[in-house]
């Protein structure tokens, strides 16, 4: 899924360097929950609502893959 736009939806993480305002510390993997022009609403991957909101979707990089990959690894996962 490289070189694709961000939509909703999606699992993202923040690109190096870019932080979000309302929480510097902000670290993981989200989910898309909105797109408003060049903004995205982040919330979590598993359940409803929204963590952080008017995110620049140019500070977001598409990573179901790598998450994906984590996730197998879990032992939530494994457990199924």
């Amino acid at each position: 899924m490289k070189n694709r736009t961000i939509e909703k939806g999606y699992i993202v993480k923040l690109k190096a360097g870019h932080v979000i305002a309302e929480d510097p510390s902000a670290r993981g993997f989200y989910r898309v929950t909105a797109i408003r022009c060049a903004y995205a609403n982040l919330g979590p991957i598993f359940g409803r609502g929204v963590y952080y909101k008017s995110v620049p979707v140019a500070s977001l990089q598409e990573c179901q893959d790598e998450w994906y990959a984590g996730w197998q690894q879990s032992e939530t996962y494994q457990c199924m």
